[in-house]
């Protein structure tokens, strides 16, 4: 049984209670997908408290509506002191494709730090959730979000030259998906990828052994992942085989942006991120996988900054982005 430290394990015990609470709320318990959303958003609100969670606003905070196909999509610009043009990191939250957003301070903390260490404008995307929307809508909306900020670089004082995308989880395969269809339409060029914990792989069909020995007890239910993917596709067999719904399955991965790979190491997801790290290498794009020690999935933000695990994950992305978008130099300039 593998070592576990104990903010983690109370952790685990706390999204077990989360996850049964946020279920209750949901249509499975005569609820809605608002309700559950709510009910989830309130349960990481108590989890972002209890783990000393810091929120200090950026020198400046906007919310921008970005048109999208059947209406808009919300996005808070954080931007740094100073004069700029700075360096600009695209964040795509996580949340299993059918919760999450800005609001969570989990995010938003994520985004505000980034800004102020890196330093850099983050943008931070509210993508449309299943199942009120389907595979492609969410990864058009993120798609749609990058074009946004590379036309309103200049408003954003923003370097169109140094922007990267960052997500983890299901923000994670959103983003790597978002590079693909960079590349192949010709969109906006990116200094970096950043995806922690990510789900590179939609199929959830098994035949990893981290998907195997962490599916059960962990804090991510393998069998839950399985059972989502009815929300987020309409063909929920086709589908994921879709190279930008799994971008492990894209035939051809060169010319991609440099890749930093975060895995945690109690993850079902973990090899499944590790194998597309190999398959980036393969392919001549630069990339370092990185499996962070003691963690489950999501501990990463939800244990920050009060377990020391959290905090040695949060500056390895702060280096690792700050290097790859040389915000250290030019700050300094």
């Amino acid at each position: 049984m593998p070592t576990l430290a104990p903010e983690v394990i109370e952790l685990i015990g706390r999204i077990n209670t989360m996850m049964g609470a946020v279920a209750a709320e949901g249509p499975a318990g005569g609820g809605t997908m608002e309700t559950m959303r709510a009910a989830a958003l309130r349960a990481i609100e108590e989890i972002f408290v209890s783990a000393g969670g810091i929120d200090r606003p950026a020198h400046a905070e906007v919310e921008h509506r970005i048109p999208v196909p059947g209406g808009e999509l919300s996005a808070w610009a954080y931007t740094p002191s100073g004069e700029g043009p700075f360096a600009a990191v695209l964040q795509i939250h996580g949340g299993a494709w059918i919760m999450g957003s800005t609001r969570w301070p989990t995010f938003r903390a994520y985004a505000r730090d980034l800004c102020a260490l890196i330093p850099c404008v983050v943008l931070a995307v509210d993508y449309r959730l299943a199942p009120e929307v389907q595979f492609p809508v969410p990864l058009d909306d993120c798609y749609a979000a990058l074009e946004w900020l590379f036309a309103n670089a200049d408003h954003l004082r923003v370097d169109r030259d140094r922007i990267a995308i960052a997500g983890d989880s299901a923000g994670a395969n959103l983003a790597a998906a978002c590079c693909l269809m960079a590349r192949d339409r010709g969109g906006p060029p990116l200094l970096a990828q950043m995806l922690e914990v990510p789900a590179p792989d939609h199929r959830f069909e098994g035949g990893y052994p981290s998907w195997e020995e962490f599916g059960t007890g962990y804090g991510l239910e393998a069998a839950g992942l399985v059972e989502g993917k009815a929300a987020y596709f309409a063909d929920p067999e086709r589908d994921p085989r879709d190279p930008l719904a799994s971008p492990l399955l894209a035939d051809d991965l060169s010319g991609l942006p440099p890749a930093f790979v975060v895995t945690a190491e109690f993850d079902p997801l973990r090899d499944i991120g590790e194998a597309y790290g190999a398959r980036l290498r393969q392919a001549g794009v630069p990339t370092l996988v990185s499996r962070q020690p003691g963690h489950i999935h999501g501990a990463s933000l939800l244990l920050h900054p009060r377990w020391e695990g959290a905090r040695v994950w949060r500056a390895y992305v702060v280096e690792a982005l700050r290097s790859a978008l040389g915000a250290r130099e030019m700050a300094a300039g």
